[in-house]
């Protein structure tokens, strides 16, 4: 039985320690060199928009009470960085014509994703004109590839990572800002049974299995 020097153990470990260590330091470095570029390219932004006149920054179109409160919070943000914004409320025949013409500069807009997480009526470019839900008009080939091999990969996870490729494309080209993804609470009555509602992706699941409610059962004679 042949006994390890302990003394070369403990440097080995001190040495992987010591590794661990510096390629940790390594990473903090990178992500605080890519954070102060981020807020370089926020200083130059806030500089460029200084002293724009309100008529030509444009509008920040959209319908909708929520959205409304969301504008207003967004206002007073890009104001901070001196710019002048105008919010404008459209009714709803108004916004979708906007939307068909892509008559905006800025649009503020609300998704409602399928349980099949595919994204690319969104964002590939084949989908930037009407009727296409390509809105922020987003072309990158490399994403565009992305979206069309997910759409042919069986395999979940293999289709999976495709997406998640994807989606680090588009954090990356920032050809939208993403807000907040907000959670309705669909509450049925004790009495009504035969409803399940486990996994609801779109507001009509909630009916998806109607014909199967009941309130009352008695028993009938055949």
């Amino acid at each position: 039985m042949s006994i390890e020097n302990p003394t070369i153990v403990q440097e080995s470990v001190e040495q992987k320690d010591a590794r661990e260590f510096k390629e940790g330091n390594e990473a903090i470095a990178e992500s605080i060199a890519k954070l102060e570029a981020r807020v370089k390219e926020l200083k130059e932004l806030s500089q460029a928009v200084s002293g724009i006149k309100k008529e030509d920054v444009g509008a920040i179109k959209f319908s909708g009470v929520i959205l409304k409160e969301v504008a207003k919070i967004i206002e007073e943000q890009w104001e901070a960085l001196g710019a002048d914004v105008t919010i404008e409320v459209l009714p709803t025949p108004e916004l979708q014509q906007a939307i068909k013409d892509r008559n905006y500069e800025a649009l503020l807009f609300g998704a409602v994703l399928n349980i099949d997480p595919d994204p690319f009526s969104l964002w590939h470019s084949s989908q930037k004109k009407d009727p296409g839900l390509n809105l922020s008009l987003y072309d990158n080939k490399a994403a565009d590839t992305l979206l069309e091999d997910a759409r042919q990969t069986l395999n979940p996870l293999e289709r999976a990572k495709k997406y998640d490729d994807f989606q680090k494309l588009v954090t990356e080209d920032i050809p939208a800002v993403f807000l907040y993804n907000p959670l309705y609470i669909h509450g049925p009555a004790k009495k009504i049974k035969g409803s399940n509602g486990s996994l609801i992706s779109l507001p009509s699941d909630r009916f998806i299995n109607i014909e199967r409610w009941y309130i009352e059962t008695k028993r009938v004679w055949k």
